[in-house]
């Protein structure tokens, strides 16, 4: 029995009510009295370290990857600590959820597009050169000598990617584990045939 169980029972004044019948504790009394000094006190324990804007900065942590570890690891708290917050705090769940689920998305579809090739944007800075002859301020025609201006132009322009060999394995290995793993399982049926035949 605890200190506080003790002291309460001790407490009431009529001590035979407090007992049952086999010398035991009757902690109805105790439990009572206990809780109701509870209501009056703290709900003791630790305060949470939780707080609102952990959502969005889980969502936006598990856009980049990161685990439940590795959560806990940046709040500073201990793994149990995320998982309870994501029982007492639905939308804190909620959040890594959609934050991994979209990161898992983005992932896959990489994976898928560079398996099996792709075509992609990227952006290209071109030199671009103009030359223009000089013009004769008297006689208004072009002179043997020319102006080279050059300048600096981004432009945008499709780039084929192959196939890559090791992405569509992963891929396949993945999706299709009884087809594509390294290990092939042959199974053997013992069919009764001579090793050698008579030959007649």
């Amino acid at each position: 029995m605890s200190e506080i169980a003790k002291k309460t029972y001790l407490s009431f004044k009529n001590k035979e009510n407090a007992r049952l019948n086999d010398g035991r504790f009757c902690f109805t009394f105790v439990g009572k009295y206990i809780k109701s000094m509870a209501k009056k006190t703290s709900a003791g324990g630790r305060p949470t370290l939780y707080k609102e804007e952990y959502n969005k900065t889980a969502y936006k942590l598990c856009l980049l990857g990161a685990t439940d570890a590795a959560l806990a690891d940046f709040f500073e708290v201990n793994v149990d600590t995320v998982n309870e917050w994501k029982i007492k705090h639905p939308e804190f769940s909620v959040s890594i959820k959609r934050g991994k689920s979209f990161a898992d998305a983005t992932i896959a579809e990489s994976l898928y597009n560079r398996a099996k090739g792709a075509v992609v944007k990227v952006q290209q800075a071109v030199k671009i050169v103009e030359r223009k002859p000089v013009i004769n301020k008297k006689t208004g025609e072009p002179t043997r000598s020319v102006v080279q201006t050059e300048k600096v132009q981004i432009v945008q322009l499709e780039q084929e990617l192959p196939p890559d060999t090791v992405a569509g394995i992963f891929w396949l290995k993945n999706r299709q584990p009884k087809e594509w793993r390294d290990k092939q399982e042959v199974v053997h049926t013992n069919i009764e045939q001579p090793l050698f035949p008579d030959e007649e």
